[in-house]
């Protein structure tokens, strides 16, 4: 019984594969009616290196433009010009000889962006004693002057520095 059946079937896979060898010739045979050899393949080296080139390329280039854009649009149109900055200082017009005498410095950051190692140094006058400064300076250069390190001055901000101490000049001698 089992091989009664059988032989229907192996005809039909034997029909089929021929219908597919036919149509297989029909596609691949050429103008001449010659099969070409299948038994080698040409292999074509793929030219993956000019391929990465050219997407670096690409990514360098979009990344460069994204970086100028960002550059472009988000600048900051907050630059130091000095005018912002101001700096007052408030004394009396006349001092006795030996008298205490007060010099009051007010200073502003009133620039678009924050000032950093802000450093204010101050010349005394001739005859200057220092005796007490508010806030205290940092350094101080003998009766030359001093120096006060603030550091950092975010905009908007000001302050003031009190510098008291005598002032001796010559008998009947005026200075400016």
């Amino acid at each position: 019984m089992p091989s009664f059946q059988s032989r229907p079937i192996r005809q039909r896979k034997r029909r089929a594969q021929d219908d597919l060898h036919d149509e297989l010739q029909t596609i691949y045979r050429d103008a001449g009616g010659h099969m070409p050899d299948m038994s080698r393949f040409e292999h074509r080296r793929r030219r993956r290196t000019r391929a990465v080139f050219f997407v670096f390329i690409f990514l360098f280039t979009f990344v460069a433009g994204v970086i100028a854009a960002g550059l472009f649009f988000f600048r900051s149109n907050d630059r130091f010009t000095g005018e912002g900055v101001s700096v007052k200082i408030t004394a009396p017009e006349q001092v006795t000889s030996g008298d205490e005498i007060r010099y009051n410095i007010r200073y502003a950051n009133n620039e678009p962006l924050v000032l950093g190692n802000v450093e204010m140094t101050v010349r005394y006058p001739q005859g200057f004693t220092l005796k007490e400064a508010h806030p205290s300076p940092t350094n101080q250069s003998g009766a030359t002057g001093s120096t006060w390190i603030m550091g950092t001055l975010p905009r908007g901000r000001d302050g003031t520095i009190e510098i008291i101490g005598t002032l001796v000049g010559a008998l009947n001698s005026q200075a400016n």
